[in-house]
Formats: structure tokens, sequence, C-alpha cells
């Protein structure tokens, strides 16, 4: 999984074989989103709006998004799942998410999602370099 700079630079895209997990249980599996664009909006479930990212019609729904962590013989990589890949590796839909939310967040999110795997996934992973600061931040 390590990838040099010059790696990174040339390509944006890698294929990895990985085992996925799931770490930290208390995140929010799931946004309210647009139809359209996938853009986080605060409209409500199944209300129609103007996007103001697509700038399109669209209907608010929720959307699958988990932050996993990847692993293999070389290392692990924190990552984040969205929609359909998200919903497929939980075996849950974002619907269902949504409607298993309390305001403290998922209530005993075990019983109804698989939340990790022990068999290998061929993922497609596209890697973006962030600028970091090169003093450190206190």
């Amino acid at each position: 999984m390590e990838m040099c700079n010059n790696q990174l630079m040339q390509r944006s895209n890698f294929w990895i074989n990985e085992t996925i997990s799931i770490t930290k249980l208390d995140q929010q599996f799931w946004y309210m989103a647009c139809s359209k664009c996938h853009q986080a909006t605060g409209v409500d479930y199944n209300e129609e709006f103007s996007c103001l990212y697509c700038k399109e019609k669209a209907v608010a729904n929720p959307r699958c998004r988990l932050e996993v962590k990847l692993d293999d013989a070389t290392g692990h990589l924190m990552a984040t799942l969205f929609g359909d890949e998200a919903e497929k590796f939980l075996s849950c839909s974002a619907i269902k998410l949504m409607n298993e939310t309390i305001e403290d967040g998922i209530k005993n999110i075990e019983s109804f999602v698989k939340l990790s795997a022990d068999k290998n996934f061929l993922i497609q992973v596209r890697a973006i370099k962030l600028d970091t600061p090169t003093e450190p931040m206190l």
C-alpha cells in the first residue's frame, strides 16, 4: 500500500486486494444527499429541492458513508466507502441505517449490519495528495 509521490503524481487510481474492517462504531453511517450529485444537504428525506451544487431539481435521499480500514500484507490504509459499495459491504441500505438512527447515533449497529469481513476484496482506490503543513500544528 505504500505509494511514493512519483506514483501518485502519475496516476490516482490503484487496485488493491484487501480485507475491510470498521474500527469506529460511533461514526455517522449515512448522510442526506442530493439524488443527482450526491452532495450533502440539510433538506429532509424525500423533499424536492434545487441543489446548490449541481443546480438541478432533486430529491433528498440518505446515502451510505463509512470509514473503514483496509488491510493487506504490507500494512493498512484508512479509507471511506460511499453509496452502493458501502451498502454492499454492510449488507444494509442507507434507508435502513437512517431509520435505525436515534439522537445519539445508531443504536446497536452490530445487530443489523456486517461490521468486518474475513474475506478479501479487490478494491479500486482513488488516491488524493493532500498538502500538509511543514510546521506541526499545535
